[in-house]
């Protein structure tokens, strides 16, 4: 009896040992139901937040009174120029009394310079002659307020509708369609007209004698 008794005192710790390894392997995780642990989400700081890039202060823009018109004609280009807050807080307003540049490119190649004025608007006449029908012109707009230069770019194209022209022994002209003049046809000849033959006539019967 006694060694039966010993037996089991020498079992009871292995025993215990046992089922606290199986109690510690069976500790809640983050993914069981009973769990009520806090879960720590990081959140971006505002500062660190990127924000909306700012709105530029000064704008600038061009376009033509008549974007097709005529080879020898005068046309405007509008030049608006605004002030805006860089946060977009408030409208924008009208910039008044800012000297512009307009460059007319090729084949015009020519300057002019305007005013814009109190809504911000500078109309600057164009003229022009013999430009080449069909081919744009690009037309530059510069301007610099604060210090700063600001361009835009906007074109137009003088007679869009028409063929360049072709040059023909030294003039220019739209070639002409020759027509052909129609062969007449050479009459047959006509066939000659039927002569009725002439009947020869009966010699008359000799009498015999």
């Amino acid at each position: 009896m006694a060694g039966h008794n010993r037996r089991w005192m020498l079992l009871l710790p292995a025993i215990a040992l046992v089922v606290v390894c199986l109690l510690g392997c069976r500790a809640p995780s983050r993914g069981d139901a009973a769990y009520t642990g806090d879960f720590a989400l990081p959140t971006p700081a505002a500062r660190s937040a990127k924000s909306m890039p700012a709105f530029p202060p000064f704008t600038v823009g061009a376009w033509p009174s008549n974007s097709s018109p005529s080879t020898s004609d005068s046309i405007i280009i509008y030049v608006i120029c605004r002030i805006q807050n860089a946060t977009a807080s408030m409208a924008s307003t009208p910039a008044a009394g800012v000297q512009v540049q307009v460059r007319i490119a090729y084949p015009i190649n020519h300057s002019y310079i305007g005013t814009t004025q109190q809504d911000g608007v500078a109309r600057v006449a164009v003229a022009f002659s013999n430009a080449k029908p069909g081919l744009p012109v690009l037309v530059d707009v510069m301007t610099t307020w604060q210090g700063t230069r600001y361009q835009s770019q906007t074109s137009f194209t003088p007679a869009p509708l028409s063929s360049p022209s072709r040059t023909f022994g030294g003039g220019s002209s739209h070639p002409r369609h020759r027509h052909k003049p129609k062969a007449t046809p050479t009459p047959s000849p006509a066939p000659p007209a039927n002569i009725t033959p002439t009947p020869n006539a009966t010699p008359q019967p000799t009498a015999t004698p």
